[in-house]
């Protein structure tokens, strides 16, 4: 699709529809083989002929439990391994990073960082729910050559550190959160202050709400 000009985030005008909307996810639905883009519209509350419009494709927690799903483990990659799940598996929200087109700012390795990342774990993850430990040491080895963070390829990382190699120093991603202060950042950190421990969600609305 990008070589067609049209990525995550593109405006496009649908013609059959007679209406304009923005580009929010590229992927696969069951029994259907053919890419589906997935389209906000400007002027739709997402809701039409008694149907919702855009929504990306749900999986079942039994399409990515077992043996031979999620992305397999190899020496302490457990925290990139789960990092990238996380993000990737049923969510949307970071694909644009995989679609962005390389810029004179970027380093010299973007694009096969990207298409490591793209093509080798996210493609792969979400069509075979499955992910080899020798499609992770390609990126953990791109990550490595960057000379940011020693020990990329076996020592084990805080999750926000690959976070922040990731898109902050590989893709040279624009920071995902953006507070009233005027801080950005690609990681929003939770400090609980209380004695009881409320959910997780809780834990989030609070956080987010107090900034």
């Amino acid at each position: 699709m990008e070589s067609k000009g049209i990525r995550i985030d593109s405006h496009v005008n649908l013609t059959f529809l007679d209406k304009v909307g923005m580009v929010m996810w590229f992927g696969f639905i069951p029994n259907q083989t053919d890419l589906v883009v997935g389209v906000a519209l400007d002027d739709n509350e997402g809701v039409e002929r008694g149907g919702h419009g855009f929504v990306p494709s749900s999986q079942t927690l039994d399409n990515l439990v077992g043996r031979n799903r999620g992305v397999q483990g190899h020496h302490n990659s457990c925290y990139l391994d789960s990092t990238l799940f996380a993000m990737f598996a049923t969510v949307d929200a970071f694909d644009g990073v995989l679609e962005r087109p390389g810029q004179a700012k970027d380093i010299d390795n973007y694009e096969e960082i990207k298409n490591t990342l793209r093509e080798g774990i996210v493609n792969c993850l979400r069509r075979n729910k499955f992910v080899s430990a020798g499609q992770v040491l390609k990126l953990r080895k791109c990550l490595n050559d960057l000379d940011i963070i020693p020990g990329m390829m076996g020592e084990e990382k805080d999750p926000e550190e690959f976070i922040n190699l990731l898109l902050d120093h590989a893709l040279r991603h624009e920071p995902f959160i953006k507070l009233s202060t005027g801080q950005s950042s690609h990681v929003l950190q939770l400090f609980l202050d209380r004695a009881d421990l409320p959910f997780e969600q809780q834990k989030q609305q609070q956080q987010v709400c107090d900034l």
